[in-house]
This record gives C-alpha cells, structure tokens and sequence, in this order.
C-alpha cells in the first residue's frame, strides 16, 4: 500500500508538475506570502520544517525571510521539482531536502520554530493523520496545516467527475478525505495541540484539478500563457465568490498547555 501511494505520487510529480509554477500559481503564492505574513511573524523563524513537502512552494515565504528550511518527503520525484523551483526563485542554497518519512522525521526533539505541511493529512486516515501531528509536535514550538475545505464546489465536483469519468484520482493513490472545522480541531487536539488561529482561504475553486480530470492530460497542469492563467485565477475567485467555497482550511497550533 505504502509502495504502491509512493508511485503514484512520484508519478504525479513526475507527469504533472515537472515545470515551475506559471502565472496562476504565482497569483495563489501571493495570497500565501500574505495570509501567513499576518498569522507568523516569519522574520523571527530560524528553522522552519516542511512535513510532507511535495514541490515546497509553501515552504518560499520563509526561505525569502531566510529561515533555514527543511524540506522532507518520501517522494525523490516532488524534491527533484522543488529543487528546480527554488532555482527558478533563487533560492536554491536556503533548503534542505531530505528524503523521509513524516511520522519519523530525523530531527532532535524541540529545535524546530514551525513545523508545517500544506495538503498531506487528507491523505492518511485519521488515525494516521494524528500520528503525523504528533511527530510535528514533537519537532517544533508551533505547528502549522493547511487541509481541504470541504465546503469547496469545485473540489467537490472534481470528486464527482473521477467517480463518473471512471479515471484515477490524479493526486495520491486514492481520493483523499476533506476537512470542516469541526474535523480538523478534533483530530488536532488529539495530538495534544491546542488551534490558536483556524482560517478558511484560497479561492482557486480547484479550478486545476478540474481541468485535469476533464481533460486527462497531464499537460493542462503546467505553466501556459499568463493572460489565460490571470483569466483562471479571475474566473476562479467570482465562481468561489459565488458558490461561498474556499479551498482550505489554515489552522495554527501550538502545544497543548497540559503537555510537557
């Protein structure tokens, strides 16, 4: 099971996000260096750790406030693209990217500022997904997780269509789970964290995902025309406006204050 998960995503990795981000990404990375410019003092990290890092585009806002970044994920396939991206940003020499497993991360207990991952706990069942907040409390002061939102019509007719269209769910091995609030504060203080800050955010109505379902090429996921990802982007935010859906839900944590 834990092979056959691996080939997927380095399959993904590989297939579907071998470029730099294009406009659209860059658009959403925006949005990113603000919301967490408002919820982190991020001039004040040192070391920050991303769990589960994939290509590391959440990991850039902390890079350019040099803190030191570890990036760790089991696919080779996502760092070989996140080395590519930060050399496209310059920021190749403000990262280490190790290889591993984010319930058993090689790091001393207690060094790391923030410890983060954007998109891996839908991916685990909560059970496991607890087990890996755990091993970020451990590490780290504060933890940090952005999961999907399940009041998201785009995403949840992405879902929809890879049932219908009878296609493999191009993100992981299998479908992954969604999140509300509820959800997401349950599992985190069953990992002994206690959420400071819980924020819905992101307006992309998984707008991407759509088209790669639809379209079942590989190729609608890599970088085109500025003037059609601006168009995207734009397009994106009215229909998320008008379906009151947000992509994600960002919550932060620190230790629960019954924790040593």
């Amino acid at each position: 099971m834990v092979e056959a998960n691996k080939r997927a995503w380095d399959t993904y990795w590989r297939d579907f996000m071998e470029q730099p981000i294009g406009e659209f990404g860059r658009l959403t990375l925006n949005e990113y260096r603000r919301v967490v410019s408002r919820l982190l003092d991020i001039n004040a990290l040192k070391l920050v750790v991303e769990a589960g890092s994939g290509a590391g585009v959440t990991s850039i806002p902390f890079m350019e406030a040099k803190a030191k970044s570890v990036l760790i994920d089991f696919s080779r396939e996502a760092l070989i693209v996140a080395r590519n991206l930060f050399l496209a940003f310059g920021l190749e020499d403000d990262a280490h990217l190790v290889v591993g497993d984010v319930l058993h991360m090689p790091i001393k207990d207690g060094c790391v500022d923030l410890v983060f991952n954007h998109g891996v706990l839908e991916h685990f069942n909560p059970d496991e997904s607890v087990k890996i907040l755990k091993e970020m409390k451990r590490l780290g002061r504060t933890v940090m997780v952005l999961v999907p939102y399940r009041i998201n019509v785009g995403y949840q007719l992405a879902k929809f269509l890879c049932k219908v269209l009878r296609r493999p769910w191009p993100f992981g091995e299998t479908i992954e789970r969604d999140y509300t609030k509820e959800i997401l504060v349950r599992e985190l203080r069953k990992a002994g964290l206690k959420p400071v800050f819980i924020k819905k955010w992101a307006r992309t109505w998984a707008l991407k995902h759509l088209l790669v379902i639809i379209s079942s090429n590989p190729a609608i996921a890599k970088s085109s025309r500025p003037i059609i990802e601006r168009t995207a982007y734009m397009l994106a935010r009215v229909l998320s406006v008008l379906t009151l859906s947000f992509d994600l839900l960002i919550a932060v944590c620190v230790k629960h204050p019954t924790e040593k």
